[in-house]
Parts: structure tokens; sequence; C-alpha cells
């Protein structure tokens, strides 16, 4: 009877904590590429995608040799800006400034941009008296310039307390910088779930009772003379 009520209150405990469990917001995770420990791309669950940071495309032109045998061989395309800004926006907030002197919520998701994707150039501006990492990538959309030119996206950190979106940027095809590599993009690999502990509680409870109710049917009956 006591492990009978013991039980009773660990599964009411466990249905109010799946009740009162919210959706898992959008995250992100880090993985290798081509060696261990490289950790050049972000998987964002949450879109079901997987990005190449555009770190190990800088300096390099659109569509260049490596970036086309990159496509070819890992399965990867060029992402389409919106793309590129959904994933901005979904995981580092928004909207930002897309310009100097940007604002503190851009310093803020510069940062945590910077901390995912890498820094593709830990420059300096102002006459070299402002700190201004910066990463940015080309996207499929064509520039405002037509053939020949590519739209690019990308965050800035300006200093200790500003920094701004990069989207009003194209650069010719030809083109190539430190700052600027390729936004390259595929599915994501599918992920094993695990399951939350409240769901692991109702299982082990069940388990539980289950045995009980066994072993109290298989139990034999006590006679009295």
């Amino acid at each position: 009877m006591h492990l009978a009520r013991t039980l009773g209150r660990l599964l009411a405990v466990s249905g109010l904590l799946l009740t009162a469990a919210r959706p898992a917001a959008a995250q992100l995770s880090l993985a290798d590429f081509l060696g261990a420990g490289d950790q050049l791309l972000v998987t964002d669950a949450a879109a079901g995608l997987q990005w190449l940071t555009p770190v190990y495309t800088r300096n390099e032109t659109f569509n260049s040799s490596l970036v086309q045998g990159i496509t070819a061989t890992h399965g990867f395309r060029y992402a389409t800006r919106a793309e590129v800004l959904s994933m901005i926006g979904t995981n580092f907030g928004g909207p930002f400034p897309t310009d100097y002197p940007g604002s503190a919520a851009g310093h803020t998701a510069a940062v945590s941009f910077l901390n995912w994707f890498g820094t593709a150039d830990a420059m300096w501006c102002a006459d070299n008296t402002v700190f201004c990492p910066r990463t940015q990538g080309f996207t499929a959309d064509e520039g405002v310039w037509g053939p020949g030119t590519h739209r690019t996206v990308g965050l800035v950190q300006w200093g200790d307390d500003a920094g701004w979106l990069i989207d009003n940027a194209w650069w010719g095809d030809e083109d190539n910088d430190r700052q600027l590599g390729s936004w390259l993009v595929r599915a994501a690999p599918p992920t094993t779930t695990v399951p939350e502990p409240a769901t692991l509680t109702l299982c082990i409870a069940g388990l539980v009772l289950l045995a009980v109710a066994r072993r109290r049917v298989a139990a034999p009956t006590l006679r009295r003379w």
C-alpha cells in the first residue's frame, strides 16, 4: 500500500513536469568538418540546417575552386540571403542597424555570432583604436550591380558597446577579402532524441508498477485452516 501511494505521488509530479515543460528554443551545436577539433560546422537543429562557417572559405572568390569542391563533395550549396538573415534573427536576435554606429543589441548579437561562427578578420578600425572583428559571406542572391556581384551578410562587433548587421554590402564575384567567405549550407544530419527527465520518470514508474502487479498475480494465496 505504501509503495502504491509513493508511486502515485511520483506519477503526479511527473505529470506536472510534463505539463510545465516548454518547447525547446532554437539550438545551435558545433561539429567537426574535416579534422578532429576544427569545429567548422554549426548545426541549427530547429531549422534542420547545417552551416559551414564562412571562416573556412575566407579570402576566396565567389564559387572559387575550393567552394566548388566543397559543394560537389560534401553536399553543400550557397544559402540565400533570406536563409542567412533568418538564421541570424532566430538565434541572435534583431533587427539591428546595418551601419555605424550600430547598437548595444547589435554588439551582444555580434559577440555571440562570432563565438559560434568564428572571426574571419580580427581587424582594428578608427586608426587602430577600436577593435572591430567581423565575419561575412557571399550568398546566392545577386548583388544590386547585377550579374557578376553577390549580396553578403554578416555581423560586425564595434569595440565594447556596439555592433551591426552587414546586409547592405555587395561584392564582385572576383573580389576576395579576409573578412569575406561564403555562406554554405546543407540539410542537418539526423540526431538522436534524448528523452526529457520527466518522460524517463514516467517510464520507470510504469515499469515498477508493472513489476509489482505481476508479482501480486504470481504470489501464492495463503489458506487459513
